[in-house]
């Protein structure tokens, strides 16, 4: 455990699987929906379709009886109430999304906040932002233009192994 205890965190690093991790979150939420690309963040997802995607999930559980008919019913009516923001039991994009990023380090929105030209930065987050990082955030803050906030920084789409510190 003692790997635990000293973790390196490289932001950099972070907002590249975050961002990868959103990519794959919306793709799927399309195929969920059953739309692909457009239009899918006005969107929302029926029960029954998450509902059989998770009835697939857990069928090797349900053929070898450790999960019953009812049980999984349960399961899927708890996992579909926690999934949707609505009382509709329909699943919207954001909700989906934040259900993907609910174990990561780093949250989506920390992610727009560290770009987000207008933010105050504090000390603790100037001093540990890894130096690379740092200097793609200020050239586009600098720059200024419309442009800059489509582009990702360098550092953000080539940290190299180990962290590039």
């Amino acid at each position: 455990f003692t790997g635990l205890a000293a973790q390196v965190v490289d932001i950099g690093s972070q907002f590249t699987g975050l961002a990868a991790r959103i990519v794959s979150s919306v793709a799927v939420f399309e195929v969920l929906h059953g739309e692909g690309g457009g239009e899918c963040h006005k969107s929302l997802v029926e029960q029954e379709r998450i509902r059989a995607r998770l009835h697939a999930a857990f069928s090797a559980e349900m053929v070898a009886g450790v999960l019953r008919e009812d049980e999984f019913k349960v399961l899927a009516d708890a996992a579909i109430r926690d999934l949707s923001s609505a009382s509709t039991g329909q699943v919207g994009l954001r909700d989906f999304l934040d259900a993907s990023a609910s174990e990561e380090s780093v949250e989506p929105r920390d992610m727009v906040g560290f770009f987000d030209r207008d933010r105050r930065r504090s000390v603790l987050e100037r001093l540990f932002t890894d130096s690379r990082l740092q200097r793609s955030v200020r050239g586009a803050r600098a720059d200024g233009d419309s442009d800059s906030k489509a582009q990702p920084p360098e550092a953000w789409t080539s940290v190299p192994p180990g962290g590039g510190k």
